[in-house]
């Protein structure tokens, strides 16, 4: 009997058991909480509060994502300290806006932070860590450059594959 023939009331119920499974998987995944320690003294997050939000929002939002790469229950608790964005901003004569420049010299991003990741109330790994790319501009492995701060994100991705996502123990993680 295929799932056409069923009678509804079946197959709907059906259809809510396999909603049910794909969503409680989905929720299986880890946590990741982020704080950000006095961010208003960060050496480049963005140069208005409007920006700077908007950057630690994006950063942050990255962070989160990879909470699907962690297991059931493991927490990922991260506390940054500071934040230097790719580039530097410049303002440009035409234009009212600033505009980030990235010239790939001494302008390389870097993120200093401490972490610890926990499953069950116990540590598993911590560490305090500076991340930093200063090939950002040179890597053969191209960035998503529709994402928000693709350097910064494929920085913080390649971090987490080596430290949170190896004692998470997280095959593929790269």
């Amino acid at each position: 009997m295929s799932p056409n023939q069923l009678p509804r009331p079946f197959a709907t119920l059906l259809c809510s058991a396999a909603l049910l499974c794909a969503w409680g998987a989905a929720q299986a995944a880890g946590r990741v909480e982020v704080q950000w320690t006095a961010a208003e003294q960060y050496a480049d997050a963005g140069r208005s509060v409007v920006e700077r939000e908007r950057h630690l929002e994006q950063l942050g939002a990255h962070f989160k994502a990879l909470a699907a790469r962690l297991g059931d229950g493991q927490l990922l608790r991260i506390e940054v300290r500071d934040v230097d964005l790719a580039g530097e901003t410049r303002l440009l004569r035409r234009l009212p806006d600033e505009v980030r420049v990235l010239r790939g010299s001494v302008d390389w991003p870097r993120i200093e932070l401490s972490w610890s990741l926990q499953e069950a109330g116990r540590t598993l790994a911590s560490g305090e860590d500076r991340l930093s790319d200063m090939n950002y501009l040179m890597h053969s492995a191209r960035v998503n450059t529709s994402e928000a701060l693709p350097y910064e994100a494929r920085m913080i991705t390649r971090w987490f594959a080596e430290r949170p996502g190896k004692a998470a123990g997280v095959v593929g993680s790269r």
